[in-house]
């Protein structure tokens, strides 16, 4: 019921108010009211909802922004005294800057794209530090299963494995990301990819699905699990050498293990 009544209750504030909000932008707001970036937000929000059941009274979440005219003249309105009064009297409320979330997401799309990024380049002082230092990898292929632990063991990993000898090429799209609280989300990509292995004459190339959970450290989001399971995977042997006539592992590579 609660749930009910806070998006009943924004959205008819929301109609109500909007065009009294376009000719209000000077009245003054009060502090509770206003739309303040916080790093906290899903922790403002529970500990909002703890007090309203304490307190028997209804929860007001209210999603904007302070560059938002809307949004602001909806803060005016609420504050009011009448209709602070019955605020109080009523409902916990709690003003959510939708940057949050936003910002949350960028970071985690930015994160997961230099991952892939580092992979094919074999970037491995950057992969690094991509990495929780006690991130778990679990790799299910059409003929290999790999699972490692640790950041150390991973980037070793993909260093013995994106050498002068390889080409990789590998995009994740369509993320669907959870951002579960203030240190915690999770996320689901889907993987195309393209993997030569020259000196074998091998290529492999599939799609599949990517499952990450993500924990945020001194304020930077790191990748703690990842796990993948291929929708298809195909495996070619090639009658010859493919001829690339650019191979950047070529020159920016290790050397493979003999």
């Amino acid at each position: 019921m609660i749930r009910k009544s806070v998006i009943f209750l924004v959205m008819i504030l929301g109609a109500c108010f909007i065009n009294s909000a376009l000719a209000a932008d000077t009245m003054p707001v009060l502090p509770e009211y206003q739309f303040v970036p916080s790093k906290t937000v899903l922790q403002d929000m529970n500990d909002k909802r703890n007090a309203a059941i304490l307190k028997n009274k209804r929860l007001l979440v209210v999603f904007g922004a302070q560059w938002c005219h809307d949004s602001r003249g909806l803060s005016q309105r609420f504050s009011t005294p009448k209709m602070h009064a019955i605020l109080q009297q009523q409902y916990e409320s709690v003003f959510v800057d939708v940057g949050y979330f936003s910002t949350g997401f960028e970071a985690i799309k930015q994160l997961k794209h230099a991952y892939f990024r580092c992979v094919d380049t074999a970037n491995l002082e950057e992969l690094a530090t991509l990495f929780h230092d006690d991130v778990t990898v679990h790799f299910r292929g059409g003929n290999y299963e790999w699972k490692l632990q640790g950041k150390h063991e991973y980037v070793t990993s993909i260093g013995q494995s994106f050498t002068t000898e390889a080409v990789g090429q590998h995009n994740a799209h369509h993320p669907e990301i959870q951002i579960l609280s203030d240190t915690e989300a999770t996320a689901l990509w889907y993987l195309a990819d393209n993997m030569w292995i020259l000196n074998h004459n091998f290529k492999t190339h599939g799609t599949a699905l990517y499952w990450d959970r993500y924990l945020k450290v001194d304020g930077r989001w790191l990748i703690k699990d990842t796990n993948y399971e291929r929708i298809y995977e195909i495996n070619d042997l090639l009658e010859e050498r493919p001829k690339f006539s650019s191979h950047y592992l070529g020159l920016h590579g290790t050397k493979p293990q003999t």
